[in-house]
């Protein structure tokens, strides 16, 4: 069975974001690249927010806590991609997984995977670093950093996908932060570079898809089982697949979605969902809108709209030329419905537009959609592809949040009617002018009633900063 691989490339990747590619320079100074991770002052800055209580003061102020965490980053894909949790908190801290370098310099030791694993404790003020992950030697194997999960004990799991095709994950047993209990490796049949992650605590699985192949890696062994990884996706008439997410709920549905790369150009194309259950061990792939069943371990699915998977763009924004393009940017489950963040260009050498799509799982017919033509609060506008979804719970009566940012601004807005409608939250200060916020990531879920996340702040030149934030959902004192 024929599948369609292609590395999209850094154009591309940034383009996704919004802005254009950042021009990574050698650095003049080599120790730089080899500092050790410092523990740096913090940020803080305060940001208007809206306050949706009733009688409440709309102008009612909350903070934004930024803190560097590293001046010195030699990648600006320190915290690519944003679908890809980078930070978890648990009762012994805050953690947070990024890229520390690639080691593109000469003077350097060849290394494509120097990634770093850093802690907390004092509510993200500082970090420390735990963990550090440096293999050298070989520049044809090439990853992101790990995406972080954590279990219910606080036993840490690192997961990435490398070129080598293989699965990468590592476990920390809780308190042993700088020693892994393994790292084991994932054969699959090919590059699939992109990837999301869920874990199962019920069936103690970390659920893994990449481009196009799923796996249900067993936590205590680290390792797939030959029946429990397959070929989830194919390649498509028009287009292959590219980035993969996914959202577990807590009664075992599992919903992916992916969007799709045009063969020639790899302009992003299309867009998809599907659903698969802890009942049926995560093997068989339905339609959520008419249970019919799509494929899944006894046969692929064919990535495109040349396949049955449900579309989320409409078929009228399809081109073959790129000069309508559907990239998704993240997709959660809440209050019976599939929210997803996608954008793209909608004409030539138009700019990169953001939309919001909801899709009930339980009235098919429901689809809410905002598209003119970028979509936020009051003020606060999504005007890139950039950011993440974040709430407490699946619940319907529960705040959905999203993360983004405009230029140097991080913000916040939410809706506490599950989509219909949403206002501004919360922005920062522009952090730094002439710089870029790119590949804003976080934790899917509340941690102890903050969002908390990260991102890269890139520079003309390296060395670039990684910045952790955290912000408030209830009153503080």
């Amino acid at each position: 069975m024929k599948t369609f691989f292609r590395n999209c490339s850094g154009v591309y990747e940034n383009f996704r974001c919004g802005f254009p590619p950042a021009k990574i320079v050698k650095s003049a100074t080599g120790n730089r690249t080899r500092r050790q991770l410092r523990v740096l002052s913090i940020v803080t800055l305060i940001v208007v927010a809206s306050n949706l209580s009733a009688g409440a003061d709309p102008e009612a102020k909350v903070e934004i806590q930024l803190t560097v965490i590293d001046d010195a980053v030699q990648s600006h894909f320190a915290t690519f991609f944003n679908v890809n949790q980078r930070v978890v908190a648990t009762g012994d801290g805050i953690f947070v997984v990024y890229l520390k370098d690639t080691h593109d310099i000469e003077s350097q030791p060849p290394s494509r995977n120097h990634w770093v694993l850093c802690r907390s404790v004092d509510d993200g003020r500082s970090f420390r670093q735990v963990f550090s992950l440096q293999a050298n030697g070989d520049t044809t194997i090439v990853g992101k950093a790990p995406e972080i999960i954590a279990d219910d004990s606080g036993n840490l799991f690192l997961v990435t996908c490398m070129n080598d095709q293989h699965v990468h994950v590592w476990r920390f047993n809780r308190d042993h932060w700088d020693t892994p209990v393994y790292h084991q490796k994932n054969r699959i049949g090919g590059f699939a570079p992109k990837f999301s992650v869920r874990l199962d605590a019920e069936s103690q699985k970390l659920l893994v898809m990449t481009a196009a192949y799923f796996l249900s890696i067993d936590l205590e062994t680290g390792l797939a089982a030959k029946s429990e990884k397959y070929q989830l996706l194919d390649e498509g008439e028009f287009a292959g697949p590219q980035y993969s997410f996914l959202d577990l709920t807590p009664d075992g549905e599992l919903f992916a979605a992916w969007h799709t790369a045009r063969k020639e150009t790899s302009y992003y194309y299309d867009i998809h969902f599907a659903v698969s259950r802890r009942a049926e061990a995560y093997r068989i792939w339905r339609s959520p809108l008419n249970q019919r069943i799509l494929g899944g371990a006894s046969g692929s699915i064919v990535c495109d709209n040349s396949g049955p998977a449900p579309m989320v763009n409409y078929s009228t924004e399809l081109s073959l030329d790129g000069t309508q393009t559907n990239g998704l940017n993240h997709m959660l489950y809440k209050g019976h419905a599939l929210h997803f963040i996608h954008g793209g260009r909608c004409a030539a050498d138009s700019y990169v537009q953001s939309r919001y799509t909801r899709i009930s799982t339980s009235a098919p017919s429901e689809i809410h959609r905002i598209t003119e033509p970028d979509w936020g609060g009051r003020t606060l506008q999504l005007d890139s592809s950039d950011g993440f979804f974040c709430t407490q719970d699946t619940r319907e009566d529960t705040p959905l949040y999203v993360v983004s940012h405009r230029g140097q601004q991080l913000f916040a807005i939410r809706s506490v009617d599950n989509g219909n409608t949403w206002t501004d939250y919360a922005v920062s200060n522009t952090t730094s002018p002439g710089n870029n916020l790119y590949s804003v990531t976080g934790n899917f879920r509340l941690q102890n009633d903050h969002i908390i996340g990260v991102y890269t702040e890139v520079h003309p030149q390296t060395p670039h900063r990684l910045i952790f934030f955290r912000i408030p959902t209830v009153p503080q004192l």
